[in-house]
């Protein structure tokens, strides 16, 4: 999503911070629930809000993701220049301020995702949600979504155990990211 929001013209610091803005909302959304799980379509409303309080046009910023995955449509890994420049991902943010796309970033990094790839295979992710959501009127199950994200990890090459274990690593010993989206 933050090439996405780089793409429509966003600076990377207003980006990450807006980054910041909606996983904040997502987390509101999810306490705010009886059962644990975000309503999708709420889910959508917030990030839509969080942008467009920002000044930033919500639909340029789907088309933007979209258009980073052609070839994610067809399960192939290229390698597009974009996502973050080489070396060591950079330190998280102090104290509670670490994001879920940065431990979502992190474990994909961790998992043997190429660092070219993390954002891309990011916004794949976000249009299997988006696509999960869409197919029905009530919010998926946790067995549901799941089942896409280990769906879309393993399409582009992924270690899904890497993976769960890079998240379960990452400050997250009750369970997985995956279930915290659920």
């Amino acid at each position: 999503m933050s090439d996405a929001l780089q793409s429509v013209g966003v600076d990377q610091s207003t980006a990450s911070d807006v980054l910041q803005q909606i996983d904040d909302a997502i987390s509101e959304i999810q306490s705010g629930q009886s059962s644990g799980r975000a309503d999708r379509q709420a889910v959508q409303t917030a990030i839509d809000e969080v942008l467009e309080s920002n000044g930033i046009d919500s639909s340029k910023v789907e088309e933007a993701i979209r258009a980073n995955g052609p070839s994610a449509a067809s399960g192939t890994r290229q390698a597009s220049g974009a996502g973050r420049p080489n070396g060591p991902p950079p330190p998280p943010p102090s104290g509670d301020e670490d994001s879920e796309t940065g431990s979502l970033e992190s474990a994909l990094l961790a998992a043997g995702v190429d660092e070219s790839s993390t954002d891309q295979l990011i916004g794949q992710i976000l249009n299997t949600l988006d696509e999960l959501a869409s197919e029905s009127t009530e919010a998926a199950s946790p067995d549901e979504i799941r089942s896409a994200l280990t769906n879309v990890l393993q399409e582009n090459g992924v270690d899904v155990d890497a993976f769960q274990r890079a998240i379960a690593d990452g400050g997250d010993p009750s369970g997985l990211f995956m279930d915290r989206l659920a």
